[in-house]
């Protein structure tokens, strides 16, 4: 019995990978390119969209109360969940 992995063992390892790599290199442009990226905000937040689902689906629908602390801590503009501006006057 070998230890050597058959293409057709290899393929969910490679496109796991190749899923991690995306997500990664997707992360890492929100982060640094993206245009909105020089704008304030939770880190977490400008990555993906579960920040916005924790704070409304995990926490029983406490996101507005999310929303206000975030425009307190961040001033009236800050970069909300993955690509947002949001602006408060």
């Amino acid at each position: 019995m070998s230890c050597v992995l058959t293409a057709k063992m290899q393929q969910p390892f490679v496109l796991l990978g190749l899923a991690t790599l995306i997500t990664i290199l997707l992360a890492a442009y929100r982060l640094a390119a993206h245009p909105l990226a020089r704008f304030p905000g939770p880190r977490v937040a400008a990555v993906s969209g579960l920040f916005l689902f924790y704070h409304d689906v995990v926490l029983g629908g406490k996101l507005h109360l999310e929303l206000q602390r975030l425009h307190a801590r961040y001033g009236d503009s800050y970069l909300d969940p993955p690509c947002h501006l949001t602006l408060q006057n």
